[in-house]
């Protein structure tokens, strides 16, 4: 009757915080599944079926994603209405309003519209001619424009920023010749200006970063060391001829060159690549699905 428990094999302090994280979905009412609580978990999966994420999964034998039947949570708005886009793959807004039920503190907003816009340029648009109020996260907006506004707009739009959430991250495959070997790594992460090009392509909007995960992000505000920061003559150092039969090879020096500038545009293209994903406008879609969205 109401009581919820769940058991792990072992302690694990942030279970409490992944259960609050939308994505992937984490929990949802039993009345949405396909048959209730009696759906199936891999034959009537909550996984939206025809999702170009969920390709793969979907192609496993005896698996399908059946989807969930509504929008029910427990959040302090609910949901009220849709508008579908022309060819029906996606949504021009969605509108909820306040749930009075919600267990929480309760809003004062009664309405919030989600709208979708063609690009960035449309929402900036919007922004500037009152008919959006709020653009939020990396996607709607790019570093540029954000700049732009900050700077050039400030009497009409109040630009905040977050704390960070998450980080960009390049791995390098080090199974692989010449990435195998920690000098060539080092010398290739020495070699990368990551400062002038967080200044180029984001206006200097983002930040270097010497870990994996965020400072902000529990038990990791430390410093750690040594870090592999650009450093131009190292780089070169690395690579300087020695008479040792375990010096880094011709080949891998052309390595370190090729592999600077390789992971520079892979750097580049990743972080496109999320900024289009959190738009909605992923780069890698089925056709079926349709062209992305920003709200």
């Amino acid at each position: 009757q109401g009581q919820f428990v769940l058991e792990t094999s072992e302690p694990f302090y942030p279970l409490l915080q992944e259960l609050t994280y939308i994505r992937p979905l984490t929990m949802a009412s039993p009345n949405t599944f396909a048959s209730g609580l009696d759906s199936h978990p891999e034959l009537e999966n909550s996984c939206n079926p025809g999702a170009s994420k969920w390709k793969n999964i979907e192609a496993i034998e005896d698996f399908n994603c059946a989807g969930l039947a509504a929008s029910i949570g427990t959040g302090p708005f609910e949901f009220v209405s849709r508008e579908a886009n022309d060819n029906g793959t996606g949504d021009k807004s969605v509108l909820f309003a306040r749930h009075d039920d919600y267990w929480g503190p309760k809003p004062e907003i009664e309405l919030v519209e989600l709208k979708a816009y063609e690009d960035t340029d449309a929402v900036e648009a919007a922004l500037l001619s009152g008919e959006l109020d709020m653009a939020l996260g990396i996607g709607p907006l790019s570093a540029m424009q954000v700049q732009d506004l900050k700077f050039h707009h400030s009497k009409t739009v109040d630009v905040r920023h977050s704390d960070v959430l998450q980080h960009s991250l390049m791995v390098m495959n080090t199974n692989k010749v010449p990435t195998n070997d920690i000098r060539v790594r080092q010398a290739i992460i020495h070699a990368v200006n990551k400062g002038r090009f967080i200044q180029d392509e984001f206006g200097g909007l983002e930040q270097p970063i010497d870990q994996v995960l965020p400072r902000g992000a529990p038990y990791c505000n430390i410093d750690l060391n040594p870090k592999w920061a650009y450093d131009l003559a190292k780089a070169k150092l690395l690579n300087c001829p020695e008479s040792s039969n375990d010096d880094i090879s011709s080949g891998a020096i052309a390595g370190i060159v090729v592999g600077a500038l390789v992971v520079l545009g892979l750097l580049i293209f990743v972080l496109k690549l999320i900024q289009r994903e959190k738009a909605g406008k992923p780069m890698f879609m089925a056709d079926a699905t349709g062209k992305g969205e920003t709200a």
